[in-house]
């Protein structure tokens, strides 16, 4: 509800980020797996190395799929120690197969759509790595197409906000960091000690971040100045939320306290006071969750569409998962 509504605004900003980052005509860099996967040999049987590259596994309007093609697409997507597997069953192989036809599918539409986009940055792809970028370039267009326009989506809003309003209101929150010392590296007594001294050099004027980031053992926290971020939504042991609870002006900092992790100094960097969210807000969520369903039904019957015409020719699964196997 409340939570649910303040979660769903914060992640609709990235959904945002999504639906607008197709728009730009640029194409993104090729993945390092990708890029490298040429130079790692395939973990498959020297029997399936010695069959003919070019024997036809899949068939259909889009084009034929070889076993070239379901090997390089294996040695690109499969980590190496399932590769050999893979090549041992037909059933597998004709799941690797129809995947790579299912991009050929969809590729072509790209391309007879004439979409504006770049080929993939970095090392040259195989032509199985450019089949699954342009395929993805044709999802993330039509997924965009399903997407309403600004208006709809404020309307649709403001029904929501009007039917539902305990579901966008922003919950009073509280922004901390802090400084984590373990109580396993060494004796209680003297990791508390040490706890006191970084709290008096905090009090001589220190910078609680630079501190953090040399001193707190919390290491994902420490990395960032011991940045905790909002506490909505997160878990917490009670002594350190009874220590956040007792700060209420940004700049304050705990005492040094202990939890079951060991000795904490917590400082508060903003508060935050309940209230409704606004119109604008309320879009963005409302632009998530509509990207998100949009996201999912579109690939999903994209996805079906494009395996509806593939025939798989089980002959020669058989034969390649044979030759895996002797």
């Amino acid at each position: 509800m409340v939570r649910c509504a303040v979660e769903s605004f914060r992640v609709g900003l990235i959904g945002l980020a999504l639906v607008s980052l197709g728009a730009q005509a640029q194409a993104p860099a090729l993945p390092v797996s990708a890029q490298a996967a040429a130079a790692v040999p395939l973990q498959v049987s020297a029997g399936v190395l010695q069959l003919d590259p070019q024997l036809a596994l899949a068939t259909g309007p889009a084009g034929t799929v070889t076993l070239g093609e379901v090997l390089t697409s294996l040695r690109e997507t499969v980590p190496a120690e399932a590769q050999a597997s893979v090549t041992q069953s037909d059933e597998r192989l004709g799941q690797v197969a129809t995947s790579v036809y299912r991009n050929k599918w969809l590729a072509e539409r790209a391309r007879s759509a004439k979409l504006e986009v770049k080929e993939p940055e970095g090392a040259a792809p195989s032509e199985v790595t450019r089949t699954r970028f342009w395929a993805e370039q044709y999802m993330q267009h039509q997924v965009r197409q399903a997407m309403p326009d600004d208006a709809t989506l404020t309307k649709l809003a403001r029904t929501s906000m009007k039917a539902n309003p305990a579901n966008f209101r922003w919950p009073a929150d509280k922004r901390v960091r802090h400084i984590l010392l373990n109580a396993r590296q060494g004796p209680d007594a003297e990791v508390e000690a040490r706890a006191q001294t970084l709290l008096k050099q905090l009090e001589d004027g220190a910078d609680f971040a630079a501190l953090a980031k040399t001193q707190s053992q919390d290491a994902p926290s420490a990395v960032l100045g011991g940045e905790l971020g909002w506490l909505e939504g997160k878990s917490y042991v009670p002594e350190f939320l009874a220590a956040v609870a007792s700060l209420q002006q940004p700049g304050q900092r705990s005492p040094v306290f202990r939890t079951e992790f060991g000795y904490h100094i917590v400082e508060l960097e903003e508060v935050r006071v309940e209230r409704a969210a606004t119109e604008a807000e309320a879009t963005e969520v409302m632009r998530h969750q509509v990207f998100e369903r949009r996201n999912q039904e579109v690939r999903a019957r994209l996805w079906q569409q494009a395996g509806e015409s593939v025939r798989l020719n089980d002959d020669n699964l058989q034969r390649v998962a044979a030759a895996a196997r002797s």
